[in-house]
């Protein structure tokens, strides 16, 4: 509709009898529509990084709690296996940095049942893998007390050189 002289162009709603009890929505409510629409997917994805984000980091920090604990108490087989999944290169880099990890394998039975937990559970072989290829990165000439530790602890050397290998 036009305003009295004719210049202006502006909406005027009207009440229209036939369309009463009928869902009749104006272009704009289709615009808004799109608009929340867009605003929702955004924001649910910036959440789900935030989460996944911080599941991770938790993970992280637990990894690490579980290789602080390991040579007073040994592993925990569940927690293992869930945080191997997550955070493995925690494990080859507190290796690398602290000898003690490498001299538990040396010595598993004064470690709360090692041995036993690395005979019983995939997991637990992966961490100790993971021990001795990240010890060994920085201290090459243990290799021989690394075959030792395989040869004692039941851990196939093949995975073992496999994963140097990969390293």
């Amino acid at each position: 509709m036009h305003n009295y002289n004719g210049t202006d162009f502006y909406f005027k709603y009207m009440y229209d009898e036939s369309g009463k009890g009928k869902f009749n929505p104006r272009m704009m409510w289709y615009i808004n529509m799109a608009c929340l629409l867009v605003a929702a997917c955004w924001l649910a994805g910036i959440a789900k990084s935030k989460v996944k984000a911080n599941r991770k980091a938790n993970a992280q920090k637990q990894m690490v709690d579980l290789m602080l604990k390991m040579p007073l108490v040994g592993v925990d087989p569940k927690q293992a296996k869930k945080l191997m999944r997550v955070a493995p290169d925690i494990v080859s880099h507190m290796s690398r940095d602290r000898r003690v990890y490498f001299d538990m394998l040396l010595n598993p039975d004064e470690y709360a049942e090692m041995k036993n937990n690395i005979l019983d559970n995939d997991a637990v072989r992966d961490i100790v893998i993971e021990i001795m290829v990240g010890h060994l990165q920085s201290h090459p000439e243990d290799m021989e007390s690394a075959i030792r530790i395989c040869k004692r602890n039941v851990v196939p050397r093949d995975m073992l050189m496999k994963k140097i290998k990969q390293r």
